[in-house]
């Protein structure tokens, strides 16, 4: 196993161009372009409860079909789902044995309960397989041992949660509840798996101000120059306005360099004193120099204006997204392949909870914004990139969702 940590450091702030990479894509039908997540997702959800199984993507050759799983399915709830997704073609409804929530839960038990001193590991909710996969370098087991508890022990916690916010257990009127399933079958265990985090720090997009989401800064690290991407624009009621990049290109203080400007130096951080990084980001002030910025991914050709964020439960496997950055440059895209993972660990011993998707980034990427372009040519936000991470042989994008990077930094994005 090898786990690498990479941040391009550089003598001098000396751009390098990089050649856009285009890829070639046949058309391919969403039902993500038809219905509007950000108001479906919720709906199912509140209409099912603690019932609710969360959805997925199944990718064919020319199209996609969405699942949306509920525990204990039965032909009133597949009206309910038709209903709430305007009798979509290609919309289905599948019987699960373990809610969203449940899941979740188990997932992050699990996860608290491994030592990252025994080796790497990643613990994912795999919605697909109704499952918990549990990856880990070593024989498994350790986790075989202590998984299925702790899966008990986050299902409990979880109920318990909905208890207090008085959340419905979303069962149909004149269905009886089946008995629940132990959440510990629902917990698969890889051992002997091959994982490596590579944290991706170092290209123009040098134009500043204002500041946009996509461009090119420098950052004072030490005695060396970190080359990463800017990400999102945020508010926080205390101190303002900020831009954004990624953690783990800067400490609290280093300066910050755009285009030709000294912008200031780096006022929080949530990776540096952090052992489990929920959102990888750093933020630099835009309000204390009067620094202006557009809520907008920056393209070559076009900028996309934001006007909608995705909850950690809309990002579903399959949901086509896209990312920015420095050296990748635009037009990368691809599906979710893993959602609410967290793994361990980085070069530093980090370990993060993660969303990813089957594009692979490079270095300079890190900060970038991961966002989905609407029918209206606006963007939904994701998240921000972070690392680059590759279990047995194959690499995925991962980044920290926007829900995970507010929670951390008591701000809000800022949308126009």
């Amino acid at each position: 196993m090898v786990v690498l940590g990479l941040a391009w450091l550089v003598p001098a702030p000396s751009p390098v161009a990089a050649t856009p990479q285009v890829p070639v894509q046949a058309p391919f039908a969403e039902v993500a372009n038809d219905l509007d997540l950000g108001v479906v997702i919720p709906a199912l959800q509140g209409a099912f409860g603690e019932r609710y199984g969360g959805y997925w993507l199944e990718r064919k050759r020319n199209h996609d079909v969405m699942h949306v799983g509920v525990v204990g399915a039965g032909d009133a709830d597949r009206a309910a789902v038709a209903s709430l997704t305007g009798g979509h073609p290609r919309v289905v409804t599948d019987n699960v044995a373990q809610s969203y929530d449940t899941l979740a839960a188990a997932k992050d038990e699990i996860a608290a309960s491994l030592d990252p001193a025994a080796g790497n590991f990643s613990v994912e909710v795999d919605l697909p397989t109704n499952s918990v996969v549990v990856h880990t370098a070593d024989d498994g087991a350790a986790a075989a041992a202590t998984a299925p508890e702790a899966a008990r022990r986050g299902a409990a916690r979880a109920h318990a949660n909905a208890r207090r916010q008085g959340q419905p257990p979303g069962q149909v009127q004149g269905q009886s509840q089946a008995p629940p399933v132990d959440p510990a079958s629902a917990v698969r265990i890889e051992p002997e798996s091959s994982i490596a985090v590579k944290p991706l720090g170092v290209g123009t997009r040098d134009a500043f101000p204002p500041f946009e989401a996509g461009l090119g800064v420098w950052v004072a690290f030490g005695s060396y120059w970190v080359r990463c991407t800017t990400g999102w624009m945020f508010w926080n009621q205390w101190y303002g306005y900020f831009g954004s990049t990624a953690g783990h290109c800067s400490h609290l203080g280093d300066g910050v360099v755009m285009g030709n400007y000294i912008v200031g130096g780096m006022r929080a951080n949530t990776y540096q004193s952090w052992a489990t990084v929920w959102g990888d980001v750093s933020f630099f002030s835009l309000s204390d120099g009067g620094w202006p910025g557009w809520a907008v991914v920056h393209q070559e050709q076009t900028h996309y204006a934001v006007n909608q964020k995705y909850s950690n439960a809309q990002l579903g496997n399959g949901l086509s997204l896209c990312f920015e950055g420095i050296t990748s440059r635009s037009d990368n895209c691809g599906p979710i392949v893993r959602s609410n993972q967290t793994i361990c660990c980085d070069g530093a011993g980090h370990t993060y909870i993660y969303t990813c998707i089957a594009y692979p980034p490079q270095a300079g990427d890190s900060g970038g914004p991961v966002y989905r372009v609407r029918g209206d040519l606006t963007a939904a936000v994701a998240g921000m990139l972070s690392s680059a991470v590759t279990i047995n042989g194959s690499t995925a994008m991962c980044f920290s969702t926007i829900q995970n990077i507010e929670a951390a930094t008591f701000s809000q994005l800022v949308m126009g």
